[in-house]
């Protein structure tokens, strides 16, 4: 009965840590997406994708823990291809938010309450696309796989992982196909309106 119990807290907590990275990931993507449309990115809409970064970070600290000591409590899931794909994925997650914590927000941060279009975030463009693509798929992917039940000890590790790279590689094909496109459209909602005579 003990061991019963332990194990519904465990899985309350990883399943909180989906709903909480993958929400806030959503919600981050909305935001953004939301918020760059003037062109410009004042004080107030900054902290409030650092706070929903943060979310994200909370929600993985709680998925890995409690991940792994599923595999603990069930040593047959190591044999799982499954598992692995969705331990590789997590990683992958892990590392591109650090890249986004290092790296694009203090981009962000650089070009608060001015034109986010100049020559260093042209220079700049490719590593926020693409890590913006890494963390949506990533996350998308490591929920379905977390609920895909059917597929436990089914296709080997490479057919997950052939098939979330498949879906990475199309998404920031198309994300840096995009770029030039996304750039001009941001360099023209940050112009002054013209002067009405």
């Amino acid at each position: 009965m003990r061991v019963v119990k332990i194990h519904e807290v465990i899985t309350f907590f990883h399943v909180a840590g989906v709903a909480i990275g993958l929400g806030s990931a959503v919600v981050s993507d909305y935001l953004f997406t939301r918020f760059i449309k003037d062109g410009v990115l004042d004080h107030g809409e900054l902290r409030a994708l650092r706070f929903v970064s943060l979310l994200v970070v909370a929600g993985l600290a709680l998925i890995v823990p409690t991940g792994l000591l599923f595999a603990v409590a069930s040593p047959e899931q190591w044999h799982d291809g499954k598992f692995w794909a969705i331990l590789t994925v997590t990683s992958l997650i892990g590392i591109n938010g650090a890249v986004i914590h290092h790296k694009v927000i203090p981009i962000f941060e650089a070009h608060v309450d001015r034109p986010l279009v100049d020559e260093h975030l042209e220079k700049t463009a490719k590593l926020i696309l693409t890590t913006g693509v890494v963390s949506t798929v990533s996350w998308w992917t490591a929920a379905l796989l977390g609920v895909w039940v059917s597929a436990d000890f089914r296709y080997p590790y490479l057919y997950f992982i052939s098939a979330y790279t498949v879906l990475l590689l199309g998404g920031v094909i198309a994300a840096q196909l995009m770029r030039q496109r996304i750039l001009r459209m941001l360099l023209r909602a940050a112009m002054p309106p013209p002067e009405t005579r």
